[in-house]
């Protein structure tokens, strides 16, 4: 009987200290659903080219609030020049300009793109070999380097913004 009571004993205490935890820790916010931190390694998109996630992170984020701002020269300024977007199933837009970004922003940075970058969690972000992609390919970025001595800077260099249906392995509209 002293052991069964000792044991209840040993039980309420921990419950009591258990409780006591619990309840200095209530005032924390165990709220995640806004959790900007980065979960994944420095150095996990180094095969695309990149050297820094925290980098590119910050890269990504700008892009969101340019995007979601329609801040077109925000935009234009992280894009790698030249680049062509198929605006449609006929139609390629050569884009050599920042100017010519921003005279056909509206057609390059459709609702298909708004919503990729916007739904996009930064620590979902896949790294390849060619880069990093956002939304499924929608946009691709790498580190861009423009000669020698020019270090690599991140910069979109593949936006593709027409809504494709594969059907039995041919791309339709």
């Amino acid at each position: 009987m002293k052991i069964i009571n000792k044991v209840v004993n040993i039980f309420v205490a921990l419950c009591l200290l258990l409780s006591l935890s619990v309840n200095a820790y209530s005032d924390v916010n165990l709220d995640t659903s806004a959790d900007t931190s980065i979960q994944i390694p420095e150095k996990y998109f180094y095969n695309s080219g990149i050297d820094s996630a925290s980098e590119l992170k910050q890269f990504f984020d700008e892009l969101k609030i340019d995007i979601a701002s329609n801040n077109k020269q925000g935009v234009a300024a992280k894009i790698s020049y030249p680049i062509s977007i198929r605006i449609s199933k006929e139609r390629v837009l050569s884009v050599k300009t920042r100017a010519d970004f921003i005279a056909h922003y509206d057609e390059i940075i459709n609702q298909q793109v708004k919503d990729a970058v916007s739904k996009q969690d930064f620590n979902e972000i896949r790294g390849y070999s060619s880069g990093v992609r956002i939304g499924r390919g929608v946009i691709w970025i790498g580190a861009i380097s423009l000669g020698n001595d020019d270090p690599a800077k991140i910069k979109i260099y593949a936006i593709n913004n027409r809504s494709l249906k594969r059907i039995t392995g041919t791309a339709t509209e």
